[in-house]
């Protein structure tokens, strides 16, 4: 109950408590095993699961686990052979299949991955998670005729639906039912992280000179780069129409990322201009302090990331830089928050 309610580390103790009452106990185990990686603790899940394995070589839970933590730590070939000893001993488990697609995408393997998604959507077809890892695999291979029609999955993977504002405004505009005229109100809506928001503001000056009633919300730091760069004040703070009553003006909304199947059909559709403008009085303001460092190679680090889900496991230390600094070089931090 305090794993399913997310209080992780109440449940941890009592798992561990568990175990030292009963030692070979398999559940026990497999759930202090999901605490651990619900902590991004992926080794000491790891190891937890190996001791699960050694009492029962035989437990598809275990060997699912253990699969699971192998393939988060990119060990494909590892997690493919747990899986596959899991498959033998359930082989209509539809996690195990959706899961072996999902390691077959990651590794780039079409033709594999294309076997166990086929056979996974036919058990279940509201499987989003690996419909998206499908999606980014064809998007990897620009086959982007079959991947765009994939990619809102995205919004529908559980954890991902939970975090997106107002999911009920755009639901009934998701996959191909989405139809816009030139002339409609149309708000879009910015997505869960500032990356993606980012990344798929490429489109925005297509759909600017597309539609002639528009309003993009945006995160509140982005609003007056996005208005400088595209020339239009038409960019509001995320929430400022969709959190309001005034919502109801808009006949059409849409997230931004649901966009994109109009505007890249093709590889040959992505340009590789820059589309963000910086304010000049910055622009020579740190031109005028790195101007001091004329001679010198100038390298910019981030290394930490404290709000995404798997924060840890993409964070480094500082001293993990350490080879990199010399004469030669002026190491500048970007690094967000506390950098002490």
């Amino acid at each position: 109950i305090y794993l399913k309610n997310n209080f992780v580390e109440k449940a941890r103790k009592f798992f561990n408590t568990a175990l030292k009452i009963n030692d070979q106990y398999i559940d026990s185990y497999n759930n202090l095993g999901a605490c651990l990686l619900e902590l991004e603790k992926l080794d000491e899940a790891k190891k937890v699961f190996n001791s699960a394995y050694n009492i029962d070589k035989k437990n598809v839970s275990t060997l699912i686990n253990l699969a699971n933590v192998l393939s988060l730590q990119d060990n494909n070939v590892q997690a493919v052979k747990y899986y596959n000893e899991a498959l033998s001993l359930d082989p209509s488990n539809q996690e195990i299949i959706s899961n072996l697609a999902i390691c077959y995408c990651r590794d780039s393997k079409e033709e594999e991955a294309k076997i166990f998604y086929d056979k996974a959507i036919k058990i279940n077809p509201y499987d989003y998670k690996l419909m998206y890892a499908y999606c980014t695999l064809q998007l990897k291979l620009n086959k982007f005729d079959t991947s765009w029609e994939l990619f809102d999955s995205r919004l529908l993977i559980e954890k991902n639906k939970d975090k997106l504002n107002n999911f009920d405004l755009v639901k009934n505009n998701l996959f191909n039912n989405l139809k816009i005229n030139s002339k409609d109100n149309l708000l879009v809506l910015r997505e869960q992280g500032i990356g993606e928001e980012i990344l798929f503001s490429s489109i925005y000056p297509e759909i600017i000179n597309k539609f002639e009633n528009l309003k993009i919300e945006a995160e509140k730091r982005l609003v007056p780069i996005f208005n400088r760069s595209f020339g239009k004040n038409i960019f509001v703070e995320d929430g400022y129409y969709s959190k309001n009553s005034t919502v109801s003006d808009f006949n059409k909304i849409a997230y931004a990322g649901s966009l994109i199947k109009f505007f890249r059909k093709t590889k040959d559709d992505f340009d590789y201009l820059n589309y963000l403008t910086p304010r000049k009085d910055i622009v020579s303001n740190y031109k005028e302090k790195l101007s001091a460092h004329k001679d010198k190679l100038k390298i910019g680090i981030s290394w930490k990331s404290v709000v995404n889900i798997y924060g840890n496991l993409k964070s480094l230390s500082i001293k993990d830089f350490e080879p990199l600094f010399n004469e030669q070089r002026v190491i500048i931090n970007l690094q967000y928050g506390d950098i002490d």
